[in-house]
């Protein structure tokens, strides 16, 4: 292959997403990228969810539902560091680069922070056309069983890529004449990223106080509480996220006082939901 001492690494790049249209309010949902040289060494792989602050879309496309999203960080809280993996490479790829593209310059345009032009490598394009399981299958690439997941997804690429260079020899060259992106400054957030895996296993991880009282009182057939029950519960609500936390222990207690208040499951529901709409009545109330 026609290397050059001086040219630097290219970043792979999948994202999965809400939608197809980013102009329309549809959100990154999940992120990966590898880094690689022209020879398909790896140098460090990137990924993580991506709460979209909407709804994520079509799950049958993406496999993602709204639960894996719950504890993601936003795209605010992992720009930096997706930067930080991005750092030194003189063009980005991905198959059909124009689609991940325009919703990478989406998200950074939300913060405040947009990207400034770079070199840009299509493997739809150096392929001749088709889609990623196509072309994969037509250079001997496995694609696993995990399609449409973005690391899974963007490994393949990455393959696909190091098959396809060597057949363009134009694209090296224009390669090795490019300084690296200069990727915008963004403050680092200090929240991890997020993984599929990482997030089914918090998922399976001892139910919250919520799920403990709905659960335990779904189980029993409690009478209709009083008003006054109510009341006297969202109160002791209002005290116990005060600090804006819930422990063990005022889980315990929130659990043991709806059970003997004897507060169903529709209740305890409404409960929550009437605090949850005055909370953000008061939050909107100023205008900031």
């Amino acid at each position: 292959m026609h290397k050059s001492h001086n040219h630097g690494p290219i970043a792979v790049i999948d994202v999965e997403t809400t939608g197809l249209f980013p102009a329309r309010n549809d959100r990154i949902v999940e992120i990966a990228v590898v880094v690689l040289q022209y020879d398909g060494s790896i140098e460090r792989e990137f990924v993580t969810l991506v709460n979209p602050a909407r709804d994520i879309g079509p799950s049958s496309i993406h496999g993602l539902k709204s639960e894996d999203i719950l504890n993601a960080p936003h795209f605010a809280d992992i720009a930096s560091q997706l930067i930080h993996n991005l750092h030194g490479s003189v063009a980005i790829a991905g198959h059909n680069i124009r689609f991940d593209k325009q919703f990478l310059e989406s998200e950074f345009s939300r913060i405040d922070c947009p990207l400034s032009q770079c070199f840009s490598i299509c493997t739809m394009r150096l392929a001749g056309g088709g889609n990623l399981a196509q072309c994969c299958g037509n250079h001997g690439i496995p694609l696993g069983n995990e399609s449409h997941s973005a690391l899974a997804d963007v490994r393949a690429t990455a393959q696909l890529l190091a098959s396809l260079l060597p057949e363009h020899p134009d694209t090296i060259r224009e390669l090795n004449a490019l300084e690296p992106i200069q990727w915008p400054t963004v403050a680092h957030s200090g929240k991890p990223p997020l993984t599929r895996s990482e997030s089914q296993c918090m998922l399976l991880e001892p139910p919250g106080y919520l799920q403990r009282l709905l659960f335990r009182m779904s189980e029993s057939d409690f009478p209709i509480a009083s008003e006054g029950a109510t009341m006297a519960y969202t109160a002791l609500l209002e005290r116990v996220l005060e600090d804006r936390r819930v422990d063990d222990t005022e889980g315990d207690a929130l659990v043991e006082m709806a059970t003997n208040w004897g507060l169903s499951v529709d209740q305890t529901r409404l409960a929550h939901r009437d605090f949850l709409n005055k909370l953000a009545i008061a939050a909107l109330a100023d205008g900031v």
